[in-house]
């Protein structure tokens, strides 16, 4: 049985099926603000979210993730989320590898 697809929102806003997103945000709080519907509406439609942040403030990123009500331990375990340092991914051997930012996977 296929499930109904509900439409996915950003900003007030209905994405359409194919997409790709940037945000360019002027503060931490005002992303926070911007994304945290949307990352806990893709947790309940069961989806995967992948967040590559600086090593700096991983833990940072991730305290906001549990002010915004968010089960970080539980989603990790359900490989529901996987948080991952952009040191590690993007700019490895201080290069973009794109093959190697796939397969390399390290949490915070």
């Amino acid at each position: 049985m296929q499930q109904e697809e509900r439409p996915i929102q950003l900003a007030g806003r209905a994405l359409g099926r194919e997409r790709h997103i940037c945000g360019l945000f002027n503060s931490r709080d005002e992303e926070q603000q911007v994304l945290r519907s949307f990352i806990i509406e893709g947790f309940e439609r069961g989806e995967k979210a992948v967040h590559i942040v600086d090593v700096e403030r991983c833990h940072d990123h991730v305290a906001r993730l549990r002010e915004s009500g968010i089960d970080v331990e539980q989603a990790v375990a359900r490989e529901q989320l996987d948080v991952r340092r952009w040191q590690e991914t993007y700019l490895r051997a201080d290069r973009f590898d794109q093959d190697a930012m796939l397969a390399q996977s390290k949490s915070c």
